[in-house]
């Protein structure tokens, strides 16, 4: 099988997964489950709302994980190991982990807002959030350009 058909198959396996993803969040808002998330909200004494401390946080997640796959997967890491455009799409790496920590961060302060009381000062808190976001972003352009890497080095064998 030629890598062009492996690409096309594999760009619609990770829609239909992020489709099944977002669908499973959809049907678990009628049940309000949220795996016992809302009892570390209760136990800080925060207000909980399902839908913004829950349901919007995992949504936006959960689409940066499919727009991150699609832009490394097929856009980016291909042109890198073609050498098409470096600097631009070094610069798009960059500006791909920068823009997903924050939206990482942005998101897990929402989740897990109960973790701002666990710190001294809230500055600590919000050091400690984004850390976590940004390393998260790190780890996941790693783990997906190596499986694209993985990809081409197999197709090219």
């Amino acid at each position: 099988m030629k890598l062009k058909d492996v690409r096309k198959i594999e760009f619609w396996m990770a829609t239909v997964v992020f489709v099944a993803v977002v669908y499973a969040l959809l049907v678990d808002t009628n049940n309000r489950d949220d795996s016992g998330m809302h009892n570390y909200f209760l136990h800080q004494k925060i207000s909980y709302s399902y839908f913004f401390n829950f349901f919007v946080p995992n949504f936006i997640i959960d689409l940066l994980l499919y727009v991150m796959f699609l832009l490394l997967n097929f856009v980016l890491i291909p042109s890198l190991i073609n050498r098409k455009r470096e600097l631009l799409n070094y610069s798009l790496l960059a500006a791909l982990i920068l823009v997903s920590g924050v939206i990482f961060g942005v998101c897990r302060t929402y989740s897990h807002a109960y973790e701002l009381k666990d710190y001294d000062s809230i500055q600590r808190s919000y050091n400690s959030i984004f850390f976590k976001a940004f390393a998260q972003a790190v780890l996941l352009t790693i783990v997906i350009s190596l499986y694209t890497c993985a990809q081409y080095l197999i197709s090219f064998a």
